[in-house]
C-alpha cells in the first residue's frame, strides 16, 4: 500500500493537463435530446484537417485504434499502416442501423478499413454525439503507458467536428508520468465535381493524380 501510494504521488505531481476549448467561430454542432441518439455521421470527409490554432491534422489517424505493436513485424505493418493513414486523403464513414461504425481510408492507392461495433462496447451515442472508446496498452520501446480515452464526433455546417479526450499514465525511461488531454478539430465535407458523381471512375482517377 506505502509504495502504491508513493507511485500515485509521483504519477500526479508530473501530471501534465492540456484542454482545448471549442471554437465558436466553428458553428453550432448537431445535438439531440434523445439520450440514444446518434448523429447523422455517414459521409465522405476530407482526411487533412485543422486543429483550432490551424494545426494541420488527419482524420484517419485520430480515429484509427491505439494499440501497442510487441514483435518487429507487427512495428513495421503498423508503420507502414500508419504511414497510409496520414497519405489518404478521404475518409468515409458509414454508420450502419446504429450499431456498426465503419470508417474506410482511401486516395493515392490507398485502403484501409476497420469498424467499431456498438453491442462490443466500441462506440456509444448519447444526446446525438457518437463516442469512440480509445485507450488500452499503449506501451512501446521504453515506454509502459496505459491510456482511457474517447473520440467524440459531432455534426457541423459542412464539417465533422471531433474531440479527442482522455487520460494516460505510465512510465517513461522509469520516470512516472500522467496526462489529461482534449483536443479538437475539424474536418470538412469532401466536396467533388459533378462530373465525379455521375463517373465513379473520374473520381478514382482525380484521387490517384492527386498530391
Amino acid at each position: 500500500m506505502h509504495r502504491f501510494s508513493i507511485v500515485l504521488t509521483a504519477l500526479l505531481l508530473s501530471a501534465c493537463v492540456h484542454v482545448e476549448q471549442y471554437p465558436a467561430s466553428w458553428g453550432q454542432t448537431t445535438t439531440s435530446a434523445r439520450q440514444d441518439d446518434c448523429p447523422s455521421i455517414d459521409g465522405v470527409y476530407d482526411n487533412k484537417g485543422e486543429k483550432p490554432d490551424g494545426t494541420v491534422v488527419y482524420l484517419a489517424t485520430w480515429l484509427k485504434p491505439t494499440k501497442s505493436s510487441q514483435t518487429s513485424e507487427e512495428r513495421l505493418s503498423r508503420q507502414k499502416m500508419w504511414d497510409d493513414l496520414f497519405r489518404a486523403q478521404i475518409v468515409k464513414l458509414d454508420l450502419t442501423n446504429d450499431v456498426l461504425l465503419t470508417v474506410t481510408a482511401s486516395g493515392n492507392n490507398i485502403n484501409q478499413q476497420w469498424s467499431y461495433d456498438k453491442a462490443k462496447r466500441e462506440f456509444t451515442c448519447h444526446n446525438g454525439v457518437l463516442s469512440v472508446a480509445q485507450g488500452g496498452d499503449m506501451s512501446g520501446d521504453n515506454v509502459a503507458a496505459f491510456g482511457s480515452g474517447a473520440i467524440d464526433l459531432y455534426r457541423t455546417e459542412g464539417h465533422l467536428a471531433v474531440n479527442s479526450h482522455g487520460f494516460t499514465a505510465g512510465v517513461m525511461l522509469l520516470i512516472p508520468a500522467a496526462a489529461y488531454g482534449s483536443d479538437w478539430a475539424r474536418f470538412a465535407t469532401h466536396q467533388q465535381t459533378d462530373a465525379q458523381e455521375a463517373n465513379p471512375a473520374l473520381k478514382r482517377d482525380a484521387l490517384k493524380r492527386a498530391p
